[in-house]
C-alpha cells in the first residue's frame, strides 16, 4: 500500500484531498537541477530523467555541458559532483541543498555526478 500524504482544504469546504506520495517523490530517486550560471539559469541537466537522478549511477555530461555548471539544486538524498568522467575525482556532496553560485574551485569544474539517499558516495560508476 502507498503512503498517501492528506491536506485539508479551509473548514468552511467540508473536503478532503489525498494524494498520493509518489506524486511529490519518487522512491530510489533523487531530486536534481544543475545550471550553467548563477542563480539557476541557463541550460539545465540532467536531461535523461529530468529532475530526478536515480540513485547510484554515474552520469557522464556530455560535451556540451562538461565543466560548465555554475549552480545546482539537491533534494531527496545527495548528490556528489567529480571532477572528470565517470564519477572520478570526487570534488563536493551536497545533501538536501542548493549553491546560486559555486565558488571559484568547482566552478565550471563538474564533469559527472551520482545521487544517493545519504551521502558518502564513492568514487567510480559502480553501485555501492
Amino acid at each position: 500500500m502507498q503512503p498517501t500524504l492528506l491536506f485539508l482544504l479551509p473548514a468552511f469546504t467540508g473536503l478532503a484531498v489525498a494524494i498520493p506520495a509518489s506524486a511529490t517523490s519518487r522512491r530510489g530517486t533523487s531530486y536534481l537541477q544543475a545550471y550553467e550560471h548563477a542563480d539557476y539559469k541557463g541550460f539545465a541537466v540532467p536531461q535523461h530523467s529530468w529532475p530526478w537522478v536515480p540513485w547510484n549511477k554515474c552520469f557522464t555530461l556530455d560535451k556540451s555541458r562538461d565543466n560548465k555548471i555554475t549552480s545546482f539544486k539537491v533534494d531527496e538524498g545527495c548528490c556528489a559532483f567529480f571532477k572528470h568522467e565517470k564519477c572520478v575525482d570526487r570534488m563536493f556532496e551536497a545533501f538536501n541543498r542548493e549553491h546560486s553560485m559555486l565558488g571559484e574551485e568547482h566552478n565550471d569544474q563538474i564533469s559527472s555526478y551520482k545521487c544517493a539517499a545519504q551521502c558518502g558516495i564513492p568514487d567510480g560508476q559502480g553501485q555501492q
